[in-house]
């Protein structure tokens, strides 16, 4: 179970990583408004925005966007450094950053009306379920 955990984390991870990747590319690369601001923003209302407002909110998901990658990276290394060797702590530091940033997530989607509710209440889950399988092949005798 700790591995089909370990497996499971690292998927996500991974796709937080890609993600992160994508929109920092867009913003930074090819000069894109941030990625939020077509979810509650049409293209025009997006044009016609203040300079200074793009500027902070592209400041912003900037910043954001590093932060979600550094996680994801951290996570994927306390993961195969520690949690697959069947260190306790490791556990606990990733639920605590998965209860941090899901908490985050949410609060977030609550800002712009929920959009993304369903996505987030699916994330959640499956990184729950993922981290409580690592848990059971830490935590639960193996059968012989």
């Amino acid at each position: 179970m700790l591995w089909i955990g370990a497996v499971g984390l690292t998927i996500s991870a991974g796709v937080q990583l890609v993600f992160a990747g994508a929109v920092l590319t867009a913003v930074l690369v090819w000069g894109k408004a941030p990625p939020v601001l077509s979810v509650v923003l049409s293209g025009e209302q997006v044009a016609g925005l203040d300079p200074a407002v793009l500027a902070a909110t592209r400041t912003l998901a900037i910043y954001f966007q590093s932060t979600l990658a550094s996680l994801a990276l951290l996570k994927l290394a306390v993961i195969w450094a520690a949690l697959v060797r069947e260190q306790t702590w490791a556990l606990w530091a990733l639920g605590g950053a998965i209860l941090v940033a899901q908490t985050g997530a949410f609060f977030a989607d609550a800002a712009i009306g929920h959009r993304s509710l369903p996505l987030n209440i699916l994330l959640a889950v499956l990184q729950a379920v993922m981290w409580a399988l690592a848990a059971c092949g830490i935590y639960l005798p193996a059968k012989p």
